[in-house]
């Protein structure tokens, strides 16, 4: 009986599982003849390449590279660090998606963009808007927090009912500038750190 509620469960909701991590990512060659620019962050993002199967047959195969470029094209970006690979199969009986999903932080020159650029246009993902997370867990001190996609520093401050004045806040071990908690988004596995200061007197 276990087994086949597990089976069931597998053909209504699918997997996720984590293929690669990687240290820094690129899809695409440096233009040869540009001068170098120094690159700055332009946060965390996230990429999907998704493709169709019906019955077990698939339509094409997800590419990490296209999944890295619908992360990167967003924020003008042009390599990534710290990057997790995840193979992602939402399941609907007969048919489903079989995508690679990237995160990771994006690096873009800090002149014009013009300076680096990736081999090919932006493609646009084809992963269903149904897929797309309503939630994400993160880890706050070290405890497991689940928010709404799309959640800043500034909505989890909020939701904790702390004031912004007397606390710091680290993101993955960098620390977020209290003017920019409000455009720091949170995504799937981040590491907070939420520092709180005791007045003297």
């Amino acid at each position: 009986m276990r087994s086949l509620v597990t089976l069931i469960a597998a053909l209504l909701i699918g997997c996720s599982v984590p293929v690669a991590s990687l240290d820094v990512a690129m899809p695409g060659p440096v233009v040869a003849d540009m001068a170098p620019a120094p690159l700055i962050s332009r946060g965390w993002q996230e990429g999907t390449s998704c493709r169709f199967w019906l019955v077990g047959v698939p339509f094409g195969l997800p590419k990490v590279d296209e999944a890295m470029r619908n992360a990167m094209v967003p924020v003008e970006g042009v390599l990534m660090r710290e990057v997790t690979v995840d193979s992602v199969h939402p399941v609907y009986g007969l048919f489903g998606w079989h995508c690679y999903r990237v995160h990771g932080e994006v690096l873009a020159p800090a002149r014009s963009i013009q300076a680096v650029r990736v081999d090919r246009a932006p493609i646009v993902s084809r992963c269903p808007d149904r897929y797309r997370p309503t939630s994400v867990q993160v880890i706050v001190n070290d405890e497991p927090r689940v928010v709404d996609a799309g959640a800043t520093v500034a909505d989890l401050v909020a939701s904790l009912g702390l004031g912004p004045r007397r606390i710091a806040v680290e993101v993955n071990r960098a620390v977020v500038p209290r003017a920019d908690y409000g455009a720091t988004a949170l995504h799937d596995g981040d590491a907070i750190e939420i520092i709180h200061f005791v007045g003297g007197g």
